[in-house]
């Protein structure tokens, strides 16, 4: 798992002593706070991809550490209609691959692949 020790390490640069403020353990909590403009955060290139693409967010050294992670967490959609999507693993990452700006990491290694459960909630009439 990525931390701020490593990033520094890549950046090449020393540590810093971060102020004390808001800590999250929903990484989509720390998101929206970073977006919204209250911190900084490090991010899976699959979580933050579509709020650097519009701008929301930016990444401003550059800077990329491979987690080595590799684990693509998706609706249960992709599993039960998964012959849509080309039957195969690769095939439903390749799908994906396609509608993501961060796409070809996909692509790259290996991936487990998780499915989160489906909110039937959505389906109902409000």
């Amino acid at each position: 798992m990525i931390n701020w020790e490593s990033w520094f390490e890549a950046a090449g640069v020393d540590p810093v002593t971060f102020r004390k403020g808001a800590r999250f353990t929903d990484p989509m909590l720390c998101l929206e706070s970073a977006i919204a403009g209250h911190g900084v955060m490090l991010a899976w290139q699959l979580l933050a991809a579509d709020a650097l693409a519009d701008g929301r967010l930016v990444a401003p050294f550059g800077v990329r550490v491979d987690s080595g992670l590799r684990e693509a967490i998706l609706s249960q959609l992709f599993n039960w209609y998964k012959e849509d999507f080309g039957s195969s693993r690769e095939a439903v990452l390749g799908f994906i691959a396609k509608y993501r700006p961060d796409g070809v990491l996909l692509r790259q290694g290996r991936w487990k692949i998780s499915y989160f459960e489906y909110d039937w909630g959505i389906n109902e009439v409000q």
